[in-house]
């Protein structure tokens, strides 16, 4: 994008209309100040596709965001513990033997074991529902076939 102003030059092409269709809403509630900031050429643009008089009919002022809208029960992510012994190479865990991990897997399978027999089995009622297809013509009576049809499903 650098010294250009639209993405395929200085003119605006489909490329622009689909680009600015696409990223509107992450403008509108993810893009944040800060990250605008990382990417001075790409607010740029989108700031001149904003302001077209066609945009503005077609869509009408748009807002970007300042602060990130972050979705309902989201908490700010804290760094993940690595413990230094671990083992990025054994996916399965197949070489521990460690005890701890094997006496936390048996507590495991009993809880399981357990809560099986407590749970109550119930029967589930399904329904399938067939739908006959029959070709009408001209001489098809539409009112004796649907009487026929809802007294089939009655």
């Amino acid at each position: 994008m650098k010294g250009k102003t639209w993405i395929t030059g200085n003119k605006i092409t489909i490329a622009d209309i689909v680009a600015g269709y696409y990223l509107q809403p992450l403008f509108q509630l993810s893009f944040d100040a800060s990250f605008r900031k990382e990417v001075p050429d790409l607010t740029k643009w989108f700031n001149n596709f904003i302001s077209q008089p066609e945009v503005v009919k077609a869509a009408g002022h748009i807002k970007v965001v300042e602060t990130a809208i972050l979705p309902l029960g989201a908490i700010e992510k804290k760094p993940v513990e690595v413990k230094k012994e671990d083992d990025f190479d054994d996916l399965f865990g197949d070489d521990d033997n460690d005890e701890e991990s094997a006496a936390a897997a048996k507590k495991a399978a009993e809880a399981a074991k357990a809560s099986k027999k407590k749970v109550k089995k119930e029967v589930i009622a399904m329904s399938l529902v067939m739908l006959e297809v029959k070709p009408l013509d001209d001489t098809t009576n539409l009112d004796d076939l649907a009487k026929k049809i809802f007294s089939e499903i009655i």
